[in-house]
């Protein structure tokens, strides 16, 4: 009895796709209109003919009046049966407190039984962050129309980014990592961060960053809300290096083979996805490289690159060496500090 027909299912996956895209006036008037629809619906025939018009009951009555004692009442019984589903006994008198509580906000709302990536916090800058794996799994399994570099069947297409010379190389080096590439899908995504001030009352402490994970789209549509997922998101004043390393390490695994459940073929099959482009503006990139935004290379300091702050980036020799010489300049050259080799 707990469980829902089909059409119901449909219509609650609707309602809470409209729950999720509405709020406020547009989202109560919606719920209103539906509540009021369902009380309408007649839940009997006796209801049913009681919403007839006035010749229309004449008829019935004068059907009934022909029936024998026993027949008028097993018509009267099969008249008073209730043809009310599940659904439309939870809506025909609730509000928009009442669905909200059965789609999102309740102990067993909707929205709390269906599967989604486990979100992560990362301790030190306390981002939120979700597995990119569990990502592409969902998508995947979801049906949702991925622009591969080669279909499971070995077809190959060029359309789009595809047909660069990075495309190219990015399959030739995936296919080059799986044990069987004639029969295994490859994938593309395209990560892109920045910043957003999430109020202009001091931007600096309370701005936004995010990263995205954009899997190319097959209908050749440059807009689409189903082909894009935040999977990582944190305060614009915390350091995001922590969080991008345990990203980039996702990355490397990313490519290895992995067998998934398509709900466009409704089988499993073997994936690999790889990374082809990461879009940031020219401030996010001398970031997210570590590198200043005049560049990795400068007359005083030659080369530049970023160091891990725990070690450092020398031997003890060549550490005593660059102790003694900053005694005499207070600019040593990168060849006065370090050992053959040692750079």
């Amino acid at each position: 009895d707990d469980v829902i027909p089909l059409p119901d299912t449909n219509l609650m996956f609707n309602m809470l796709e409209h729950a999720l895209a509405n709020k406020g006036e547009q989202k109560r008037n919606f719920f209103d209109i539906l509540s009021n629809v369902y009380s309408r619906i007649p839940t009997t025939i006796t209801s049913f003919i009681a919403s007839l018009g006035q010749d229309a009951k004449d008829q019935c009555d004068a059907f009934s009046s022909s029936l024998s004692s026993e027949q008028l009442h097993t018509f009267n019984n099969l008249c008073n049966l209730s043809s009310t589903s599940t659904l439309q006994q939870r809506l025909s008198k609730k509000d928009e407190g009442d669905a909200n509580a059965m789609l999102l906000k309740g102990k067993y709302a909707m929205i709390r039984g269906l599967p989604t990536p486990k979100v992560y916090i990362e301790e030190k800058s306390g981002h939120a962050y979700v597995n990119i794996s569990d990502v592409i799994d969902h998508a995947v399994a979801d049906g949702l129309g991925i622009l591969q570099l080669q279909d499971q069947y070995g077809n190959t297409n060029s359309y789009t980014i595809n047909g660069s010379a990075a495309g190219a190389e990015l399959l030739q080096r995936m296919r080059s990592g799986v044990s069987d590439p004639d029969n295994t899908a490859f994938g593309a995504v395209i990560l892109w961060s920045d910043g957003f001030c999430r109020t202009y009352v001091k931007q600096k402490d309370n701005s936004v960053w995010i990263l995205t994970l954009t899997f190319l789209n097959t209908d050749k549509k440059t807009k689409s809300s189903m082909h894009t997922y935040c999977i990582a998101i944190g305060k614009s004043s915390e350091d995001h290096t922590p969080v991008l390393e345990i990203i980039m390490k996702q990355l490397e695994g990313l490519q290895h083979e992995r067998t998934r459940y398509c709900g466009i073929t409704g089988t499993f099959i073997k994936t690999s996805f790889g990374v082809i482009a990461y879009s940031t503006d020219r401030i996010e990139r001398c970031f997210v490289m570590n590198t200043s935004q005049l560049g990795i290379f400068g007359q005083r300091s030659h080369w530049a690159c970023a160091i891990d702050p725990t070690t450092l980036p020398m031997c003890t020799r060549c550490f005593k060496r660059l102790m003694s010489t900053l005694q005499t300049s207070p600019f040593p050259l990168l060849e006065a500090m370090t050992e053959p080799g040692n750079v």
